[in-house]
């Protein structure tokens, strides 16, 4: 039943998103093709320029880091970077997120499990969309262990830490989604973009 509940809020939000990014024509010749459109992120104080194919995500969704974000009635978020990198265990292709996190709720939680609670993580290719699986066990190449761990570690009401999370890539190639939970079901569902062309 969760998997149902979970496909169907999934479907909801490509559409919502899908009619929030398509033009005000009707034609269906337009709406069914892709648009070239020039983004710029900045990731770790440089700033990137390219040209990729979008269908999934308004330009305003892409964010430049850090991003901060207070989840309402959630968590607080600071984004400081997203790199791709390859998992550890399987050479599947994986994101690391560097945040620092503030746990809002009354009870310990880790960072990962907060962000789970909060956020769906996931890629669209404009006609299938898939949330993304934790890729934690997957991080023993990157470099600060110390961060790996602490996206693991309970963090009590209240406090502030520095971790490193995981998500494992459904395509190598498609950007990825961060759609907040409680305005998935809304007809604004809310959230940012990462571009997947580093």
């Amino acid at each position: 039943m969760k998997k149902i509940s979970l496909l169907g809020i999934t479907l909801l939000s490509v559409a919502v998103l899908g009619a929030c990014s398509s033009n005000s024509s009707s034609d269906s010749s337009s709406s069914s093709s892709s648009s070239s459109t020039t983004t710029e992120q900045t990731t770790s104080g440089s700033s990137v320029e390219s040209t990729e194919q979008t269908t999934t995500y308004p330009s305003s969704a892409y964010v430049s880091y850090p991003y901060t974000t207070d989840v309402p009635s959630g968590n607080s978020y600071v984004i400081k970077n997203i790199t791709k990198t390859t998992g550890s265990l399987d050479g599947s292709p994986i994101i690391t997120i560097e945040m620092s996190f503030t746990n809002n709720g009354d009870t310990p939680t880790s960072p990962y499990m907060g962000f789970v609670v909060d956020w769906d993580v996931q890629q669209t290719d404009g006609t299938t969309t898939e949330s993304l699986n934790g890729a934690n066990t997957q991080m023993a190449n990157v470099d600060n262990q110390d961060l790996v761990n602490m996206g693991n570690t309970n963090v009590n009401a209240g406090a502030t830490v520095d971790a490193i999370i995981g998500y494992t890539l459904a395509s190598d190639t498609e950007d990825v989604g961060f759609i907040l939970r409680s305005t998935s079901l809304t007809s604004n569902p809310q959230g940012f973009a990462w571009a997947n062309n580093q």
